[in-house]
């Protein structure tokens, strides 16, 4: 078998993770028994006995502050229905639309009572925010001088991120009916 010779820094890393490793899966199995022995169950006999006073499942792990942390990413959430609505309700209308007209789109859809406007506007504008800028999915439009802004597709957009001509007469027949 082939020797890895790793700088003692990951080594002292490797060696954290997996004692963090082994006191989770004390403390699961630890909460499994008791689980079981509430309910019962005689079925299964688990004694743990562990060594090191620092990974028993009464103790919390050792702290080893003074070794750099790396990074855990976090599982993020269940994904938000306002990003799938944005660009489902953008590909149905084939047109930028203004924030205000997809609150309101969303309000009927989701059929949520007028008092949740704010919050349903505020979760809109945030999901809207993550798809400009982390996703890129989206882009804005803003006529000079007015206050109205207008959510598109980042295809309808040209390389410059200015609104491809054959969308901004979309939004101008759109003003005029």
């Amino acid at each position: 078998m082939k020797t890895l010779h790793l700088p003692e820094e990951e080594l002292i890393k490797m060696q954290k993770f997996y004692e963090e490793e082994l006191s989770k899966t004390i403390l699961k199995l630890s909460h499994i028994k008791n689980v079981l022995n509430e309910l019962g169950s005689d079925t299964t006999n688990i004694e743990i006995n562990i060594t090191k006073p620092e990974l028993s499942s009464s103790a919390p792990a050792k702290d080893l502050s003074e070794v750099p942390q790396a990074r855990k990413h976090k599982k993020s959430g269940p994904k938000s229905i306002w990003g799938n609505f944005i660009i489902k309700r953008l590909r149905q209308l084939e047109k930028p639309v203004p924030y205000s007209e997809l609150v309101d789109d969303a309000m009927i859809y989701f059929k949520i009572p007028t008092g949740k406007y704010k919050n349903v506007k505020q979760s809109i504008l945030n999901s809207a925010f993550r798809l400009r800028n982390l996703h890129h999915k989206i882009d804005t439009y803003g006529e000079k001088g007015k206050k109205e802004k207008f959510v598109g597709l980042k295809k309808w957009f040209d390389s410059d991120g200015h609104l491809k001509k054959e969308y901004k007469e979309k939004i101008r027949s759109t003003k005029q009916h």
